[in-house]
């Protein structure tokens, strides 16, 4: 059945769709986990898949980071759903820039470029940060 927004099938399926971003926020145990400001971490739940989650592993940026770059407790990076055909939309995340203040918790997220570099100046970051690839190699081991 096909679902239109604002009708009570739409709203059953956001519903469904949010539960399921929580299970998994909840319960998936990464391959590995990077350590950003703040309890924050950048985590691979599988290969070519990096999200970000808070420090109670609830998910914050969506499938998938595909470069990031820490500047004091901002995280930014660049995110696509390229290679998720397979994944339901909702567990994707907004394709584009993204900006984290890890200490207000606020997100700016599916930003042009443009408007990437607009919002790091509004934190006082005038020269692009270099973005980077996640890798295990930047994983903290316990």
């Amino acid at each position: 059945m096909k679902s239109y927004p604002g009708t009570s099938h739409h709203y059953a399926s956001v519903v469904v769709f949010s539960f399921l971003l929580l299970l998994c926020g909840c319960f998936l145990h990464p391959d590995y986990s990077i350590a950003l400001p703040n309890g924050y971490k950048l985590s691979r739940i599988w290969k070519g898949a990096h999200t970000i989650v808070n420090e109670r592993n609830f998910l914050v940026v969506g499938l998938t980071v595909q470069k990031y770059a820490v500047v004091g407790n901002i995280v930014t990076g660049y995110v696509s759903d390229e290679n998720m055909a397979d994944v339901p939309e909702a567990l994707r995340g907004k394709t584009g820039y993204f900006v984290l203040d890890t200490a207000t918790a606020n997100l700016q997220d599916g930003l042009g470029e443009d408007k990437w570099r607009n919002v790091l100046e509004l934190h006082n970051i005038t020269s692009l940060p270099a973005l980077k690839t996640p890798s295990r190699k930047d994983a903290k081991w316990f």
